[in-house]
């Protein structure tokens, strides 16, 4: 007799939930939260995307009608919310990554109802496990982002799409709203709505829903066309997103050699090319861009977990739905869409729809596999393998610079500083949440005493400061190093997922004329 709860509803006064269901459900809420306990890696600024679209909240919540003048600003889907939460609460590392992290809990609730819908109860589990245990997905857990977000409104059109059976009525109408809702994350949501339509058309070519297509799409268009009626009226340029959005390649990157700046994105080779390889060796532009994820430790277990499960699948003969390839297929041809026909840089971040796929078709494949073996030989493949990727997400979380530390080192730094200070700008943009740091003013050639963040500590940082004409020396510093449990300081050792900490320290580096 399966253990079970019931829920008293007006629809239907007798609803069983299986206690394993729970389990699994609160199994699945206590890793993320244990990723996000061990290093809360949200804004971090910079040069990063996250700083820009906290200084588009802050211009939205002064002026209602802010003139967007980058592709990060005119994303009202990112902005407003992180607007709002802004002002309700101030701006902490909780409430500017609270938007992110509501995305992340919707990704997951929905993502655990709609793969239950379809298959069995362990496949839903790993499938998500698999997910919040994919380095790159809790790195976008708590900072504001766009992917998260696009993920977020994609995953929840598809699972209202899915629970309305593509029937007309509200959950479709709902569907083709967060479609369209996507769109005003980022427009590679095309890529994963893509998707979803060509799923649809797949599952329903038989009966030709014509009228349901379009009442879906026509629900898409609405927050597509209020966004460009808002701009027309206020702004006098209804296409001002997308024309914004189609130049983001011009906008100075270190990622992007100068001579390619301003490239048409679509179809080009040339740009294709130009993106850096970050991981793995550099093969050919036409390959280099799948080969470095899979070099990747954001996201290369999970591919190779993936792929290895359905190549056992097809070995050993394991009962899977047939439509499990298609996940597969789905999740290329997001990647296709995006590198080849968007031409964007590929880094792991920009998949994280293909991810979900891979992850749902390797939950339903290892499930398979498993269900074919003794309870105890499966226990003994899925505990190694749950480690594995506990390991190495936890490794990649906590190697990354604790933040919350570099903010309580610029509190105490600025306070005790005897001297006026300025602050280098890429650092003042990692303390924009930070008090004290706010009344800093940005360095120039003339400043006294800087505040700055230096990657090989302060004696470098103070040298490569120096000049013919100026002196630098260091005043203070505070070293972000962390102080490793032996367990870890072990691993860092012998070179075990974690590799030797940089000597990464926040400096106040004072300069003065030579020979003054």
């Amino acid at each position: 007799m399966q253990s079970s709860i019931r829920l008293q509803t007006s629809s239907d006064p007798d609803v069983a939930v299986p206690w394993p269901t729970i389990a699994a459900a609160f199994l699945i809420a206590g890793v993320m939260a244990a990723m996000l306990a061990l290093n809360w890696h949200g804004f971090r600024g910079g040069g990063g995307d996250d700083w820009q679209y906290l200084d588009a909240a802050r211009c939205l919540r002064g002026n209602l009608l802010c003139l967007p003048e980058t592709h990060w600003a005119a994303r009202y889907a990112i902005v407003s919310p992180l607007a709002a939460t802004t002002a309700l609460f101030g701006e902490s590392h909780l409430a500017v990554g609270l938007p992110s992290l509501l995305a992340t809990s919707v990704v997951l609730i929905t993502l655990f109802l709609s793969v239950r819908r379809i298959t069995v109860l362990p496949a839903t589990l790993i499938a998500c496990l698999m997910l919040v245990l994919t380095p790159v997905f809790v790195d976008r857990a708590v900072r504001p982002n766009a992917d998260m977000a696009e993920l977020g409104w994609s995953v929840l059109s598809a699972g209202l799409l899915l629970l309305s059976r593509g029937e007309r009525g509200p959950l479709l109408v709902a569907s083709g709203l967060c479609a369209g809702l996507a769109f005003g994350a980022r427009a590679t949501a095309a890529a994963p709505i893509a998707l979803i339509i060509a799923g649809w058309a797949f599952a329903a070519w038989r009966h030709r829903p014509w009228r349901n297509f379009v009442e879906w799409g026509l629900a898409a268009a609405i927050p597509i066309l209020a966004e460009a009626a808002f701009h027309g009226v206020f702004h006098g340029d209804p296409l001002l997103r997308w024309a914004l959005e189609l130049n983001h390649t011009a906008i100075p990157s270190a990622a992007l050699a100068a001579e390619h700046r301003g490239a048409f994105p679509f179809f080009n080779p040339a740009l294709i090319a130009a993106w850096p390889v970050r991981f793995g060796p550099d093969i050919h532009w036409t390959v280099n861009g799948l080969v470095s994820l899979f070099f990747s430790p954001s996201i290369a277990l999970t591919l190779v977990i993936s792929i290895g499960s359905q190549l056992l699948v097809r070995l050993v003969r394991a009962p899977v739905p047939r439509w499990t390839p298609l996940l597969f297929a789905g999740a290329f041809g997001h990647f296709v869409i995006l590198v080849y026909g968007l031409g964007i840089d590929p880094t792991p971040r920009m998949f994280l729809p293909g991810i979900t796929l891979l992850c749902v078709a390797a939950g339903i494949n290892i499930a398979a596999l498993c269900a074919r073996l003794p309870v105890l030989t499966a226990g003994a493949i899925l505990a190694p393998l749950f480690l594995l990727f506990l390991a190495r997400a936890a490794s990649v979380q906590y190697a990354a610079l604790d933040l919350l530390a570099l903010d309580r080192a610029a509190t105490r730094m600025i306070a005790d500083a005897q001297q006026p200070l300025a602050g280098g700008i890429s650092t003042l943009r990692m303390l924009a949440l930070n008090t004290a740091a706010q009344t800093l003013p940005y360095a120039s050639p003339d400043s006294p005493s800087v505040l700055v963040l230096a990657p090989r500590g302060c004696a470098v940082q103070a040298q490569n400061m120096a000049s013919p004409e100026t002196i630098a020396t260091v005043l203070s510093g505070t070293s972000l190093r962390k102080s490793d449990p032996p367990l870890v300081a072990w691993m860092r050792e012998r070179r075990i997922l974690l590799t030797p900490q940089a000597p990464t320290a926040l400096c106040i580096i004072g300069r003065a004329p030579r020979g003054g």
